[in-house]
């Protein structure tokens, strides 16, 4: 459907022309606050530049500007995939809640769920930036996904902390170094160490998890990521936590059985489409790699309805022998 504004109805014919500016048009401010709004069903509209935008179902994203030099967009919910094409003299925006994702062309997605805001990247580059004057820029190549929880970045501003650098996806193949600020150093999960992770917050125990992780210290990544999911099965953190622990326990402790619990804690309990997809295709490879082929059917089915043009598409595919 076609969101009406200002007591009229956009037609899509209007939007191609708007989304595409010519010498002859208005200025970029006669069309602010066009948008295209989805119902049920997703919606793809192509730009005259050849550019295409489509919406996900029950989405909705507004024209924020339109010049000659940048076009942006605003999405106010759901997810919006952009295969943009190529112009070194203009700039493509998208924004979500004040992250801000800039390109000059590539194929990209931008998902809102609450407050988290995913951006994943297909093809190309994009530079991603967190609101606020301090706000923190990341480059992103292709196959990197990103993703922030703002309400918890929110909570630890008001705190008096200083917000760490939003972390990518499991699936982002490069990391930036953290932050510098006063927020407390995360405590060792080593295995000499449990003491101070007894006391460690949910976020510390996140935080010496990923640093446990990122060192090749498995067994005590584990041993924090079970820490707050047993301590903290409510925080923000959780699901990711989930995650990562089922990725550890099916591809680097060989235990595709333990995987399938945390991972459906995981599908069930993600705050975005963007991990929801990713614990789902993990789970189907626990089930696969647990012997456990009909329940593997039956999720490797769920993921394929509901991401027919997902990134796993292939691998969730392969899995699972048929009767």
């Amino acid at each position: 459907m076609w969101a009406p504004l200002g007591g009229f109805v956009v037609s899509l014919a209007v939007i191609v022309a708007l989304l595409v500016p010519r010498a002859t048009q208005p200025t970029a401010s006669a069309w602010e606050n066009t948008a295209l709004e989805t119902a049920g069903d997703s919606l793809s509209v192509r730009l005259e530049d050849d550019s295409r935008i489509e919406l996900s179902a029950y989405s909705r994203v507004e024209l924020a500007g339109s010049t000659p030099n940048a076009l942006r967009l605003r999405l106010e919910r759901g997810s919006v995939r952009c295969n943009v094409t190529r112009r070194r003299d203009r700039h493509f925006i998208v924004a979500a809640r004040g992250v801000e994702v800039r390109v000059l062309g590539t194929r990209f997605s931008v998902s809102m769920a609450d407050s988290r805001v995913d951006v994943a990247v297909d093809e190309g580059s994009v530079e991603v930036r967190t609101p606020g004057a301090a706000g923190i820029t990341r480059r992103l190549l292709s196959g990197e996904r990103w993703s922030i929880d703002l309400d918890v970045m929110d909570r630890e501003l008001v705190s008096g902390e200083t917000a760490p650098t939003p972390a990518p996806s499991p699936s982002t193949r490069r990391r930036s170094p953290p932050a510098s600020g006063k927020a407390r150093p995360a405590p060792s999960a080593g295995a000499n160490d449990q003491g101070p992770l007894e006391a460690a917050s949910a976020r510390e125990l996140f935080d010496s998890a990923n640093l446990a992780r990122r060192a090749g210290d498995v067994e005590s990544a584990v041993r924090a990521y079970e820490m707050l999911l047993a301590r903290h099965p409510r925080d923000a953190r959780a699901a990711l936590a989930a995650f990562e622990l089922g990725r550890l326990k099916l591809e680097r402790l060989g235990d595709p059985a333990g995987a399938v619990p945390v991972l459906e804690l995981a599908v069930a309990q993600a705050p975005s489409a963007g991990l929801r997809e990713d614990a789902l295709a993990r789970l189907v490879q626990a089930l696969a790699a647990s012997g456990d082929y009909e329940r593997c059917r039956e999720e490797r089915r769920t993921y394929l309805e509901r991401y027919p043009k997902g990134v796993h598409v292939a691998t969730v595919t392969a899995r699972c022998p048929d009767r």
